[in-house]
């Protein structure tokens, strides 16, 4: 029951909701048209403003910074998780019976 309902829902979102890339063009167009109307600049001066005159550079470097933003985000829990998980193997002792030879090294069997 439970699964009709969320594969309904899935079906919806998937053929109505367009992909986020869609919306961040979209919303580019925009505020690039809007600071051409607001600010009386042509479009050559405001693609130079868009970068804060250091254009492509600029830009790259604030990406940058986003990528790492995104990384350190998504990194953290996931170690935790990895760490958790091998904290939970390497607590386990191992018992090793006193006459195995990991229990007597050769240089303590004199």
């Amino acid at each position: 029951m439970f699964k009709k309902i969320v594969n309904g829902c899935v079906r919806v979102v998937n053929r109505w909701l367009p992909d986020a890339f869609l919306f961040a063009i979209i919303l580019t167009i925009v505020v690039f048209l809007g600071s051409m109307l607001a600010t009386g600049m042509g479009p050559l001066k405001v693609i130079n403003a868009w970068g804060s005159g250091s254009g492509f550079w600029g830009l790259l470097s604030f990406s940058m910074q986003m990528a790492l933003v995104v990384v350190f985000g998504v990194l953290p829990p996931s170690l935790l998780r990895r760490f958790s998980t091998a904290s939970q193997v390497c607590a386990k002792p191992i018992y090793t019976p006193l006459w195995s030879p990991l229990s007597c090294p050769p240089f303590a069997a004199g």
